[in-house]
Order: structure tokens, then C-alpha cells, then sequence
């Protein structure tokens, strides 16, 4: 059981463990403004996207080989509106992506998440790929609009490495 708990600490603290509730992770100490990517050996990656160290992690891309799923979070992005189904859209000068998933509650009450799980077989896998790649690698802002809310996230994309090395976990052979 200690042992047990010891992983899913450490998982937890690398970023690497899916919140319970589908609730976004938040930065862990330490988290650098900016881009990061995290991956463990099960074929699962993290982008994640944190304005100002230590902050919260305002974007995660997930994918989930081993499960086959995809997953988008956004924490403290948009002001509080109702629970529901919702479309996020990812947008820069490479093309745009829609997203389909719920909006709930924040953490702080203020604003709201929004949670999607992508179940990826191979088509949907492939459609994905040919439609967030340009997003994440595309010249300018990457922006994000929830309902008729938009706001800027970040004034680029990943570096390249990090769009390469997920990419190559997420959807590759």
C-alpha cells in the first residue's frame, strides 16, 4: 500500500497523473512560465501551458496511448458561465481545432473549466493530428474561444522540440 502511494505521489508531483474528476492539474512548485511537456512510459503525454511560474496550468493537451484518449483541460481562463456541454476551439496563424467536451466550475468560483475526453481510434487519431499540428507549430498566438469568449494564451506555440516529442508519443506508429 506504501509503495502504491509512493508512485501515485510521485506521478502526481511529475505531472504525469490524470486528475481525479478530470479536474486540470494544477503547476506543481517549481513549474516555469511557459511551455513544458511531461511523458511516462505508458505512451502518455502532457503539454501543458503556465503563464507565470508556479501558476496554474492553464492548458493541458493529454494523450493517452495506453487508453487511447485525448484530453483538453483549461483552469481560471473564462469567466464563470453554465455548466454544460461546450465546443473549445485552438486556433494560431497554422489553422484552427474544435474540441468538444463540458464546462464546469472552477476552483476558484470566479471562472470556469473546461474538460474534454477524446476517445482516439485510428481515424480520429489521424484527423487530430492533421488538425492540432499546424495549431501547435503555426506562426503567432495561440488562442483559445470558449462560447463567444476569446482571449490570447500564449504569444506562441511549443518549441518545436516539445511539438516534436509529442507528436512522436501521441501519434506516432
Amino acid at each position: 500500500m506504501r509503495l502504491a502511494l509512493c508512485l501515485v505521489t510521485r506521478l502526481a508531483v511529475a505531472g504525469l497523473a490524470i486528475p481525479c474528476g478530470g479536474m486540470p492539474a494544477r503547476a506543481d512548485p517549481g513549474d516555469k512560465a511557459g511551455w513544458s511537456i511531461g511523458t511516462d512510459p505508458r505512451k502518455r503525454v502532457f503539454l501543458h501551458y503556465v503563464a507565470e511560474k508556479d501558476g496554474p496550468r492553464e492548458l493541458t493537451l493529454a494523450c493517452l496511448r495506453d487508453v487511447d484518449s485525448f484530453d483538453v483541460y483549461t483552469a481560471g481562463l473564462f469567466p464563470k458561465r453554465p455548466d454544460g456541454e461546450a465546443t473549445l476551439t485552438l486556433r494560431s496563424g497554422g489553422g484552427s481545432v474544435d474540441v468538444s467536451g463540458s464546462v464546469a466550475a472552477g476552483d476558484d468560483g470566479a471562472t470556469s473549466r473546461f474538460e474534454s475526453n477524446t476517445d482516439l481510434d485510428a481515424a480520429t487519431r489521424k484527423a487530430l493530428r492533421a488538425s492540432l499540428l499546424p495549431v501547435l507549430g503555426g506562426a503567432g498566438p495561440i488562442q483559445l474561444k470558449l462560447g463567444t469568449r476569446e482571449i490570447v494564451l500564449a504569444p506562441s506555440g511549443p518549441p518545436a522540440a516539445a511539438i516534436k516529442r509529442f507528436d512522436s508519443i501521441c501519434f506516432g506508429k
